[in-house]
Order: C-alpha cells, then structure tokens, then sequence
C-alpha cells in the first residue's frame, strides 16, 4: 500500500510544506499564476509569489482561526474567520488591517466583486459592505443556520450555501428583510 504523500504526488500533485507553518490550513486563493494566499489556525496567512515554490509568513495581528479568503486582484483581500474576525489588506498582504464585523459569529467565507461591494457569511450570519469593509452590516441572523459559501455575481446578485441544504439567494444586495430561500 503507497502512502498518501506517494499517491498525491503519483497524481501530479506535490507536497509543499514547512515545519514552521505548525497549522491546519481552511483556504487556498490564488489571483493568477503566480501570487497566492493560504489561511489557517492560529492567525496564519502564507503568500507565495512564485507559484507555490517558496511561501512566506505575513502577519495577521491576530492569533484567531482564519477560515476563508478572497482577493481582487494582486494587491486587495480580505481574509475572514472565527468569533466574526475580518482583516484587509491593500499591499498584497504585508500589511494587514482589522476590520469591524459586528458580530462574533464564526465566518467561513467572504466574496467581493469590486473594492467596494462584498460579503461574508457564517454561522449563524450573513454580512454585507458597500464600502470596502470600512462598515459591515449584519443581514441575517440565524443562531441554527451554518454558512459555509457566499458568492456574488454583482453587487446585488448572490447566493449563499451551508448545513441542510440551506441556499439563500439576493437580487437586492440582501437588502430587504428575510433573504429568500
């Protein structure tokens, strides 16, 4: 029997891991070819800008679980994460900037279509900006509901998937009350 380290690389996939990491990663997102990102516990993000290659440390300021993240283009993202943290970078990642949540809920992943509009969903929470992350509004509340996708096709058109075949869907930014089912 081959050992799964063998068996990813039999299938053209290669084993890229440091000892320092000492994390378990929840995200990979990638803007082109060459620069990527990966979150994980404890506050990690690593970023790479040689294809996966060689990987290096960018500091969070947090120690907390990261969970999701989602960049525009090579310099602009955000990264989400448990008890409702959010942090934004507008350098590629070496700075990193809290921002406001209003809420304390896990979140499990985060979409922008543009610098502006984007949105973030959870346990239990959906959450919306139209300013960058300057301001998050919190849009739905539900302590029983899991969230685990969020993706807009424009600044009004969404969906969001999670724990019993739960799909939410907007064509209004998740502006009027009660998104629909």
């Amino acid at each position: 029997m081959s050992s799964c380290s063998s068996d990813r690389a039999s299938a053209g996939w290669s084993v890229v891991r440091q000892a320092s990491w000492n994390t378990h990663f929840h995200d990979v997102y990638f803007v082109n070819e060459q620069n990527g990102w990966a979150v994980g516990d404890m506050g990690v993000i690593v970023y790479t800008d040689d294809g996966g290659n060689t990987w290096t440390a960018q500091e969070s300021k947090t120690d907390i679980f990261l969970r999701a993240a989602h960049f525009i283009n090579g310099k602009i993202g955000w990264v989400v994460g448990d008890s409702g943290v959010i942090t934004h970078t507008a350098d590629s990642g070496k700075t990193w900037s809290p921002q406001t949540s209003n809420t304390i809920s896990s979140l499990y992943s985060v979409h922008f279509v543009d610098e502006k509009n984007g949105a973030a969903a959870g346990s239990g929470a959906i959450l919306h900006t139209r300013d960058g992350g300057i301001n998050w509004e919190v849009q739905a509340s539900d302590p029983d509901s899991v969230l685990l996708a969020i993706h807009f096709t424009d600044a009004n058109t969404g969906w969001s998937a999670g724990f019993n075949g739960s799909i939410l869907h907007t064509t209004d930014g998740g502006k009027k009350t009660g998104v629909g089912r």
